[in-house]
């Protein structure tokens, strides 16, 4: 496949982007580059983009936020219903004080550039470091933090509806379809969990753990019914996430496995996009 467009960001590094398709926005996340001499370095930011009539991306503005340290993830929604996505932030002074913001692109009235969030959450107890959207369930976000839990929000409710417990360390990926979820992190582990097993106020416990290989999960994606793909340091595998079971995928005796820091489907759940260090996107596709 060739490069269909590009374009630069002159203040930012990228770190996190998603695609609303229904309505043809892209959500980017950036921390800002070095300070040229003399001068000051931007704020963190998010730059959301439209994707025109000519198929090309046109920016609706740049979204900076000085009294943020860092905005580590975005994620927009999944539904067609509204044009929300959420970030995660970590205010100045204070990873302790990590927010969930909730930003709705209809009270852009003033421009992108002003939007202010419409619901703000302030549960997680360190940097927020994965968002995802649950397909199932209109409202709803789930988000995993460097405090080892995931949480799962409705916009509608001032705090969080539920809990899934299970990691010792750093969350590092989270994802969502119908009514399964499954979480990955620097424990070496991925779990799955049952969404419908939430409330009565403590954590849910996973229906299944994986430890793929000696190395930490790097990013998790589910693709349809129970399987997904997963990440670590050492590899690219193929798991089913209810059965508890997995098989690495490519060649298992290479020097230098990639290491695939973000997994993407297809909408046809058939073929696989892997985003890895070595600056490629890799396709793999089911037979």
């Amino acid at each position: 496949r060739r490069v269909h467009g590009r374009f630069a960001l002159p203040r930012h590094y990228a770190c996190s982007m998603d695609v609303n398709p229904q309505h043809r926005a892209l959500f980017l996340c950036g921390v800002a580059k070095e300070a040229p001499p003399g001068g000051e370095a931007p704020a963190p930011a998010v730059l959301a983009y439209a994707l025109a009539d000519d198929r090309q991306w046109r920016p609706l503005g740049t979204l900076e936020k000085a009294d943020t340290k860092v905005i580590s993830s975005v994620k927009a929604s999944a539904h067609s219903l509204g044009n929300q996505f959420v970030t995660g932030e970590t205010w100045k002074g204070s990873f302790t004080r990590s927010l969930v913001c909730v930003y709705d692109m209809q009270q852009a009235h003033a421009g992108f550039d002003s939007l202010s969030p419409v619901v703000i959450f302030e549960e997680h107890q360190d940097i927020i470091t994965c968002l995802a959207a649950v397909p199932r369930m209109e409202y709803a976000y789930l988000s995993g933090s460097r405090d080892c839990r995931v949480l799962l929000w409705d916009v509608r409710r001032p705090a969080s509806t539920g809990a899934l417990g299970g990691h010792e360390g750093t969350v590092t990926s989270v994802s969502a379809l119908g009514h399964v979820a499954v979480t990955g992190g620097l424990d070496k582990r991925v779990l799955a969990f049952d969404l419908r097993m939430l409330g009565g106020g403590a954590a849910a416990r996973p229906l299944s753990t994986l430890v793929l290989d000696d190395s930490a999960v790097l990013k998790v994606a589910l693709g349809s019914g129970a399987e997904a793909a997963a990440s670590t340091l050492l590899g690219l595998y193929q798991a089913d996430v209810l059965k508890g079971t997995a098989q690495r995928v490519g060649d298992a005796t290479a020097t230098r496995p990639p290491r695939y820091h973000d997994l993407v489907w297809a909408p046809d759940r058939r073929t696989l996009y892997a985003g890895g260090d070595d600056m490629r996107i890799d396709t793999y596709r089911k037979p």
